[in-house]
């Protein structure tokens, strides 16, 4: 049971006094907070206000929809908490009426319109937290004693105060200038906010009230009463309706019509609705998209805008939320910490998420399994090995121990190779070829879809298949200096079977492009297929006849 449902206290005679109400008391007295525009502005009647609404609601139900996990710090980084009693407070249900959802974003929305969002901690016997109930903010006045410490005093329904400790109140603060209490956006921008609610009433009494016909037709002479109702009659008849809209009008008797351009007071109206628009999103630093203001979106900045969101409107409430759990809820637990999940918030297209985990994974920053766990896939066996750049061994270890150790065995048989050069060579080999190949379609659609010019394609590929052998030495070069062997003799046989491997590109190529010379277009796919279907291959095949070249000058 919580504290304010196990003791009431009366207020004593200077808090009951009238001559001294709290703020909620003497706002409400008034009806709210007056406004220059006339408008009575208070945090509920403020969410009328369709921007405002949005712009709440957008932040408390992004920063609600974020799972909130608890981390114990281990030797080797961190684990999800899953056994401690805070996971079931903050991850699922908080109390028995609310999901953590709800009660995130409850909580959220209050500090947005009120400045200040409560919740009273009930803890068990043992003084754990078992139990987060939001208490209503226009009810909690917040002092704080001689001795500094702070105390909650919450406004009990039999008209008493029930004070609460800052141990047993979870307090999400709004900016505040004083560290004690949250400043309400509504009560700051409370002129702002009436001018847009002015503006929406005076457009309400407007479209009531007045009227303001789309056009006038002149008759150049005087109709009688039946004269004019036949005319307004038939011209209604002609041109009401949308399926009429755009019908040719046909004056007779030498009738104009006069178009009627909407009021400048009209259009300055709809300045006005427009730029408190943007001054409330300006209010709640929400970029207007968000509240579904598209006037200045494009598809270009669209994403900087998400970016904006994340880093400007919702960093600063995920850091409120987690700093005062671990203030209030963790207290000593060292190691022990709560933190948000943002990966679903940062997702990107299919396209920049697979491009963004290929550098992860080649850099050795994540393995398989990892990255099949952020796209909700299961974990496949071997999946937990990590690489490194170059020679894609495992993280940690040197690319050249695997070279020494087989290096002392080798040695007797007078070999420096083994079965990791062959695999070394082959990444190598797959990285020139997949250059080489990458060249040919470029060429081929340059060249063949678009300027139907054979003989500059195939003179392009051929300057490109003469740096092939040099490419190759160069991407080897890390291998060739790991071991201990002749470079110079290897650097020659790998020039050699790269300038076979050339030979034997262009003369395929020439094959399938002067097998399709009367269509430039079959020619070009049928090139682009075939370097995705051999590279690979080749590259395997080129790998192998190094490595069969030098084990062969070595007697192996």
């Amino acid at each position: 049971m919580s504290e304010i449902e196990k003791t009431e206290v009366e207020q004593d005679s200077e808090d009951r006094s009238l001559s001294n109400p709290p703020k909620w008391l003497s706002d409400a007295l008034r009806g709210g907070l007056s406004t220059s525009s006339g408008i009575t502005v208070t945090e509920d009647t403020a969410l009328s206000i369709t921007a405002v609404y949005a712009a709440v609601r957008v932040i408390a139900e992004t920063v609600s929809s974020l799972p909130l996990k608890v981390y114990a710090a281990t030797d080797r980084g961190r684990d999800e908490y899953r056994t401690s009693p805070l996971w079931s407070l903050v991850h699922d249900t908080p109390n028995s009426q609310m999901s953590s959802y709800t009660f995130r974003e409850v909580m959220t929305g209050m500090a947005l319109t009120h400045g200040n969002a409560y919740a009273e901690i009930v803890r068990d016997g043992a003084g754990r937290p078992a139990e987060l109930w939001p208490l209503l903010p226009e009810n909690v006045t917040v002092h704080v004693l001689a001795d500094n410490e702070i105390i909650y005093l919450y406004s009990g329904q039999q008209g008493g105060q029930v004070p609460l400790d800052s141990n047993q109140v979870l307090h999400i603060k709004n900016f505040s200038t004083d560290g004690i209490v949250g400043k309400s956006p509504i009560r700051l921008a409370r002129e702002a906010l009436g001018l847009s609610v002015a503006a929406e009433q005076m457009g309400g009494e407007r479209f009531s009230n007045a009227s303001h016909p789309g056009g006038v037709l002149e008759h150049p002479g005087k109709l009688s009463t039946e004269g004019l109702e036949n005319l307004r009659k038939s011209w209604e008849a002609m041109h009401r309706g949308v399926a009429n809209s755009s019908r040719v009008a046909v004056l007779e008797e030498g009738m104009k019509f006069h178009n009627i351009s909407i009021p400048s007071d009209d259009a300055q109206w709809i300045e006005t609705r427009r730029f408190q628009v943007s001054e409330i999103a300006r209010l709640y630093r929400v970029p207007p998209h968000t509240i579904g203001d598209l006037d200045r979106a494009t598809y270009s900045n669209i994403e900087a805008q998400q970016l904006s969101f994340y880093r400007d409107t919702l960093l600063p409430w995920l850091s409120r939320w987690e700093q005062e759990i671990a203030r209030k809820l963790i207290n000593e637990q060292e190691g022990v910490y709560v933190e948000h999940v943002i990966d679903g918030l940062l997702r990107g297209d299919t396209e920049a998420r697979y491009a963004s985990y290929k550098i992860a994974r080649d850099a050795g920053i994540l393995s398989v399994n990892e990255i099949r766990s952020m796209e909700n896939k299961n974990p496949i066996e071997g999946g937990d090995i990590y690489l490194q750049p170059l020679n894609m061994v495992a993280v940690g270890d040197d690319p050249t121990a695997y070279v020494e150790e087989v290096q002392e065995e080798d040695r007797e048989v007078g070999t420096a190779l083994s079965p990791h050069i062959l695999s070394w060579l082959k990444e190598a080999c797959a990285r020139a070829l997949a250059i080489e190949a990458n060249t040919g379609r470029r060429s081929a659609t340059k060249h063949l879809e678009k300027k139907h010019n054979p003989k500059k394609l195939m003179d392009e590929m051929t300057r490109a298949s003469k740096k092939l052998p040099d490419r190759l030495v160069e991407i080897t070069k890390p291998i060739v200096e790991s071991i201990d062997t002749d470079a110079e003799l290897l650097n020659s046989m790998i020039r050699v079977e790269a300038s076979e491997y050339a030979e034997q590109t262009l003369r395929g190529a020439a094959q399938i492009v002067s097998g399709n010379n009367s269509d430039a277009l079959v020619a070009s796919a049928e090139l682009k297929n075939w370097y995705d279907e051999t590279t690979g291959v080749a590259a395997s095949e080129l790998a192998e006849s190094i490595y069969g070249a030098w084990s062969n000058s070595n007697g192996k």
